[in-house]
């Protein structure tokens, strides 16, 4: 009986922490339903003329076992009828609601995936040919010359100032009978960069798109307010442009476009760097 009475305790305790209201509606209805079937149990049994002590006592105990008889039958049917429709609340989500995972890949294929935005990676370096002289082990037989490109790359930090200007828009996609959080972006990226060698050298600029598979609407790409975007390769989703640099030079570079995604949109400046008069305005 006490493993029993332990359980009830535990579930109710369980109920009330977590839906207190509901517990306390669910325990005025049980109590309601104790008090009007002891009470007309007893006002339904006539008492003999004359009666003892035990049986008055059997009497009580009898209403009294009639009536926590009818609480726990209804309480266990509130609970079995709890189970089914959880059941049917989970059989209704796996199959039409927003945690199915078809669905959820579907709005991401037709939609748009969510968006990861990766700052733009720089890379300032020079290129030298160097011949290298490998000597053979017979010494009857002559050197090998192999010529390779031996790259110096720039480490100083080439960024001076970043603006950023991000706008986006919830707009909800309904698959089945979910929705689902999709938004729609509007994205503004601008970049002041300086050669921090003092001698000519090259570089690539490389601007990671926040999505592999996602559509891009007025994509446009400026350097010193002169279109580059043709002149950029597209390389593991990542917009690339190879050019020249002369000593001290200084480059504009802005980047825009609009896209739309699900579930999130993230930024992350991932090279380790010092970061300075940076701002992102988020709307």
């Amino acid at each position: 009986m006490k493993p029993i009475l332990l359980k009830v305790s535990g579930r109710a305790g369980d109920l009330a922490n977590v839906e207190p209201l509901i517990a306390l509606f669910l325990g005025a209805a049980l109590l309601a339903v104790f008090l009007s079937a002891f009470l007309q149990s007893r006002s339904t049994t006539e008492p003999p003329a004359k009666s003892s002590l035990l049986w008055t006592l059997y009497e009580q105990f009898r209403h009294l076992a009639r009536a926590l008889m009818l609480v726990a039958l209804l309480a266990a049917t509130i609970s079995v009828l709890r189970i089914y429709l959880r059941q049917t609340v989970s059989n209704f989500q796996r199959t039409h609601g927003r945690v199915t995972q078809a669905n959820y890949d579907a709005v991401r294929t037709i939609w748009g995936a969510e968006q990861e935005q990766g700052e733009l990676k720089v890379e300032i370096y020079t290129d030298q040919e160097v011949t290298e002289r490998i000597e053979s082990e017979d010494l009857t037989k002559p050197a090998v010359l192999r010529k390779k490109i031996v790259r110096h790359p720039v480490t100083a930090n080439p960024f001076a100032a970043e603006r950023h200007d991000i706008v986006l828009k919830q707009n909800a996609r309904k698959k089945g009978s979910a929705y689902y959080g999709g938004y729609e972006t509007v994205c503004r990226f601008s970049w002041k960069l300086n050669n921090p060698a003092g001698t000519p050298q090259k570089c690539n600029l490389a601007f990671p798109l926040p999505a592999a598979r996602a559509m891009y609407d007025d994509l446009s790409a400026t350097l010193n307010g002169i279109d580059v975007l043709p002149q950029m390769q597209l390389k593991d989703a990542t917009l690339v442009l190879a050019r020249d640099l002369q000593a001290n030079e200084a480059l504009d570079l802005k980047i825009s476009f609009k896209s739309r995604g699900v579930s999130f949109w993230y930024f992350q400046v991932r090279e380790p760097r010092e970061i300075r008069d940076f701002l992102l305005t988020l709307t």
